[in-house]
């Protein structure tokens, strides 16, 4: 909500710093801190951790694409068309079959679910309130320590939306399920990546106008943060706490490489 919300404010640079960002965020501080709480983080991604590296890589596609200082509104269509593709995946996967049981088809709106209703809408409203004051106040620190609204963006954004991803992976593990943080984590990486910046990209075309230094930097960052988990997860299927350690001490020093540089 925060990208679009920035896309439509004109701030299409605050859009992809906030999905990118947070993709180094789940991979680097939140599967590390859930790897330090859990002490083990097993992965069994259907069996075969090779499996991650597919929408792994999909994650990583508008970093190629922002290389050149532009995510153009064709780059957005071509993400979308990724996500539709992931998705495509996703649901074709067979499931396990299960005795037909007939059930009453339930109504679409009912006045049980009327309450629901309007919840939800109260919620996705405070939502979108609540993004334009994060953009907001991300204008007022970029203007008054000097960083780039790209900067702001990586960092105090994209790890404040990343908590809850954080506490749903904490919850997770208390109730042992695994499983659950490594489909979490990575949907939203994929999501981030794909259908958020793809959508900001089409409402305004994503221009780093001398900040691709930050540019470069985030993606080597990403890169090799993410070559690190895939080679920590496929020797043994689960990542250790001192593994976790290591994703966290890696954001926290490219964290202060990029400030030097910003």
């Amino acid at each position: 909500m925060v990208s679009i919300s920035s896309s439509l404010n004109g701030l299409s640079q605050l859009a992809y710093g906030n999905a990118i960002g947070s993709n180094i965020a789940n991979i680097s501080i939140i599967i590390g801190i859930t790897a330090v709480f859990a002490r083990v983080l097993p992965f069994h991604h259907n069996s075969d951790p090779k499996k991650l590296f597919s929408p792994l890589f999909l994650s990583f596609v508008p970093i190629i694409m922002a290389l050149d200082g532009i995510v153009s509104r064709l780059d957005g269509i071509i993400l979308l068309i990724i996500y539709i593709y992931y998705l495509k995946n996703i649901f074709s996967h067979p499931k396990p079959t299960s005795p037909k049981l007939f059930r009453p088809r339930p109504k679409l709106i009912s006045r049980k679910s009327l309450p629901t209703l309007i919840s939800l809408l109260f919620w996705i409203l405070i939502l979108i309130l609540v993004s334009q004051l994060v953009i907001i106040k991300a204008q007022f620190l970029a203007l008054y320590f000097g960083f780039s609204i790209t900067f702001i963006g990586f960092f105090i954004i994209a790890v404040g939306t990343s908590l809850p991803e954080l506490i749903f992976s904490l919850k997770a593990i208390k109730k042992h399920h695994p499983g659950m943080v490594t489909a979490s984590i990575i949907g939203s990486c994929v999501t981030n990546a794909t259908l958020i910046i793809g959508i900001s990209a089409i409402i305004q075309p994503i221009i780093f106008t001398g900040q691709l230094g930050i540019i470069y930097l985030s993606g080597l960052e990403y890169f090799f943060i993410l070559s690190l988990f895939i080679l920590f997860i496929s020797t043994k299927k689960r990542l250790e706490s001192w593994e976790g350690i290591i994703l966290i001490l890696i954001f926290v020093y490219y964290s202060n490489l990029e400030l030097l540089i910003k």
